[in-house]
């Protein structure tokens, strides 16, 4: 399994609406639904940090950045300083 995370720290308060409606907007759309779990989250008591988190529905996933994820990090840099990595599952 691999994990797609993309973090964003943003410093205007304001712009927070603009981001929900963002992530709302890709997280909402069939096809991505039906290929992606994704988790949006936020940091405790540091209210402008988002996480979002990708993890593909499709075995034998890719060990890079997808598609998705450039998209979505990309878009978000104009919030705040955002941070892009790929997670694969450690084999034990």
């Amino acid at each position: 399994m691999n994990l797609e995370l993309i973090s964003l720290r943003y410093l205007e308060q304001d712009a927070e609406p603009d981001i929900k409606r963002f992530l709302k907007k890709i997280t909402e759309q069939g096809d991505i639904q039906r290929k992606w779990d994704i988790w949006i989250l936020r940091r405790n008591r540091l209210y402008m940090e988002i996480l979002i988190a990708l993890v593909s529905k499709k075995s034998g996933s890719k060990k890079t950045k997808s598609d998705l994820g450039y998209l979505v990090a990309e878009s978000l840099k104009s919030f705040g300083t955002v941070i892009h990595d790929v997670w694969s599952e450690l084999d034990l």
